[in-house]
């Protein structure tokens, strides 16, 4: 629905989170054919539109996004024993 809205398709949709997401440092993209990597390169294009809202929104969607959280001075972190 969120690509159906930006007027792109998901692959475009996909992409450009790639591009906007600050925990994302290199995209590397693929293409069978000429029409393909113009559609890749077109995600360029929505990139602009992804604003922080719907950067949450599709972190919400997701549901995959990392909780991180920094111990304050005092506080130890516990470490979990390596399993092998």
């Amino acid at each position: 629905m969120l690509a159906l809205k930006l007027d792109c398709t998901v692959a475009q949709l996909a992409i450009a989170w790639c591009l906007k997401n600050e925990n994302v440092h290199c995209v590397l993209l693929g293409a069978s054919t000429a029409e393909q990597l113009y559609e890749n390169i077109n995600s360029l294009h929505i990139v602009s539109k992804l604003t922080p809202l719907l950067m949450t929104d599709i972190d919400r969607i997701l549901g995959n996004k990392p909780n991180s959280r920094i111990a304050k001075k005092n506080e130890t972190l516990q470490q979990q024993p390596i399993q092998r």
